[in-house]
């Protein structure tokens, strides 16, 4: 039986065809207090069959500590996208990309993969000079299209810059970074845990919040 619904899959096939390079998926789980690990894990499983550019590595996030280590993860469910070359690309999902969050983590493997929306001109310039660490944490829940558009915001600011790192958290899943940060309103978004804001906004708002943490 196929984990996808003839329909679903065959728009997935459709979209991924556009993926112009290889593109590596990392995802770290755990074996306890995680209901949606193995969910998301044979999410991605099937997904990646999808397409011969996409390849996957499933590392225990407890077990596989070393791995953990180098790539700086200290959560799970956590899913990390590289290059061709397997290099970062700052774009991470603390989640299981479904629903709303679907389409934006499609379109974070195609931009990886060199096929995605550029930069606007006059920004390019402005995400150049950031020359420290910019960590951007947007929270969100599956119902909240208003989050995917600004990870495809944030994660093309990662993607131009290594200096920035973006992530995409389900709340539902991590409910004490929720409680932690006071957020009562979806989508949040914190900068550095210095700066923050709720809602929508454009991508040169974004950058001028970035911009303000320095």
């Amino acid at each position: 039986m196929d984990f996808f619904e003839k329909n679903h899959q065959n728009y997935l096939k459709k979209r991924l065809a556009y993926l112009n390079n290889d593109v590596k998926i990392l995802f770290f789980t755990k074996d306890i207090d995680c209901s949606i690990c193995k969910k998301t894990e044979e999410f991605l499983k099937n997904l990646v069959q999808l397409s011969d550019k996409l390849s996957l590595k499933v590392y225990n996030y407890r077990v596989d500590k070393s791995k953990s280590e180098d790539y700086d993860v200290h959560k799970a469910p956590a899913i990390l996208i590289l290059d061709k070359q397997g290099n970062e690309s700052g774009i991470r999902f603390y989640t299981k990309p479904t629903d709303h969050q679907l389409e934006a983590f499609i379109k974070s493997l195609l931009l990886v993969s060199g096929n995605g929306a550029e930069l606007p001109e006059r920004l390019e310039e402005r995400v150049a000079k950031i020359d420290e660490m910019v960590h951007i944490q947007i929270f969100a829940d599956k119902e909240s299209p208003d989050a995917s558009q600004l990870a495809e915001m944030t994660n093309q600011l990662a993607l131009a810059n290594k200096k920035i790192r973006a992530d995409m958290i389900e709340t539902t899943i991590f409910d004490n970074l929720a409680d932690n940060y006071n957020i009562s309103r979806l989508p949040k978004v914190m900068i550095n845990n210095k700066r923050e804001f709720v809602g929508l906004k454009g991508m040169e708002d974004i950058l001028e919040e970035i911009e303000r943490v320095h």
